[in-house]
């Protein structure tokens, strides 16, 4: 992520074939295909991702990496406003747009959940359905 931060501050043209280029040359240093499982050829999925940029590519890379995130968590003893302000995940609530990084660790979704939820015997009995029928692949109701 450092390369490509460096990389993406310089202007100019063809941007994104420099950007490219560069992250093919150096894939040897961030990937060690000897740990790759067999028959798995990053290099090539991370290539042609870059390079073709289009669903096809990008979502066969997808399908064979998996992708870990972590995020400060922050609740009232360690909210960092700065950060905050730089949250890039938000959840679209009827109160308005939250940041993700506030909405678990200061209660603001509980509150808002609490506020429009409803026991599911009275959505069932409003809405005439069962909710079980209603869910995707009929999963558990939690």
């Amino acid at each position: 992520m450092k390369l490509v931060d460096k990389l993406s501050v310089e202007g100019g043209m063809l941007k994104r074939a420099k950007i490219g280029i560069s992250l093919m040359r150096n894939t040897s240093k961030y990937i060690d295909e000897e740990k790759a499982p067999e028959g798995l050829d990053i290099k090539s999925l991370v290539s042609r991702a870059i390079i073709n940029g289009n669903y096809d590519s990008l979502g066969e890379f997808h399908n064979k990496s998996l992708f870990l995130g972590a995020m400060w968590f922050q609740d009232a003893w360690n909210l960092n406003l700065d950060r905050l302000d730089k949250c890039v995940i938000h959840y679209s609530t009827p109160e308005g747009v939250v940041p993700f990084c506030t909405y678990n660790g200061l209660n603001v979704g509980q509150e808002i959940r609490r506020k429009h939820s409803v026991p599911v015997e009275v959505w069932e009995k409003k809405t005439g359905r069962k909710l079980k029928d209603d869910l995707w692949g009929g999963g558990p109701i939690s």
